[in-house]
């Protein structure tokens, strides 16, 4: 089975590995047609949480915001070239200079890549969370937090504070009733303190839109 479109949790890949099926992600866009990266049967649990690596179809490097190419473990944006690439954005001459360093087309999503060239989906670049210096990537806390067996959905954004310059807080999808103090110490026992959500919220869904109405399920059932 494969999956795409967003991060996919571990947990989740664990759940479908103990019913004997292998889940898979890949990763794309729309500008790349879509293929950039795609996961290998074989690693699926041992590199679970990738995205795989580059199609041979094309070229994926992660760089900073120098344009230097980063080392493995480090995180960076994921820039793509071939000839899978866009030309361009239709009568947008500025937003497609900008997405464009020379041959190289800049996704805007951060990556990084283990001693193996797996690349692991950091979350997208305007999402990061700059909180006192750190840097903080949504999708990481998402995945810890939905790790938990009371926890259907989270999503994690950045507020402005005025001592950090931005927090980050939670917003959970319960299975059952929480309290928020009982959250802050399940985030202690896996996240650095600086990552753990300074406010917690709880709602019966989480928005969507085009992409993923309220029709859909977040999760694939398993029956």
């Amino acid at each position: 089975m494969m999956s795409g479109g967003a991060p996919l949790p571990t947990s989740l890949i664990e759940r479908y590995k103990e019913h004997g099926l292998h889940l898979l992600q890949g990763y794309g866009s729309t500008e790349t047609s879509p293929g950039i990266l795609a996961m290998d049967e074989k690693a699926v649990f041992t590199k679970a949480g990738s995205v795989g690596k580059q199609l041979l179809h094309c070229s994926a490097l992660l760089f900073n915001d120098s344009g230097e190419q980063v080392s493995p473990g480090e995180i960076g944006e994921i820039w793509v070239k071939g000839g899978n690439v866009m030309q361009g954005y239709w009568q947008l001459d500025v937003a497609t200079q900008e997405a464009f360093h020379g041959p190289w087309f800049k996704t805007g999503d951060l990556a990084r890549t283990d001693e193996d060239g797996y690349y692991y989906i950091a979350g997208r670049k305007k999402d990061l969370i700059i909180s006192g210096g750190e840097n903080i990537y949504p999708a990481e806390v998402e995945d810890y937090l939905i790790s938990h067996p009371d926890i259907k959905e989270a999503a994690v954004i950045g507020i402005p504070d005025d001592q950090w310059g931005e927090i980050p807080i939670a917003v959970i999808v319960p299975t059952r009733e929480l309290k928020a103090e009982e959250l802050i110490t399940y985030c202690r026992n896996g996240l650095a303190r600086y990552k753990i959500p300074k406010q917690i919220y709880f709602k019966q869904e989480l928005p969507r839109n085009a992409a993923l109405s309220n029709t859909l399920p977040t999760t694939c059932p398993l029956y």
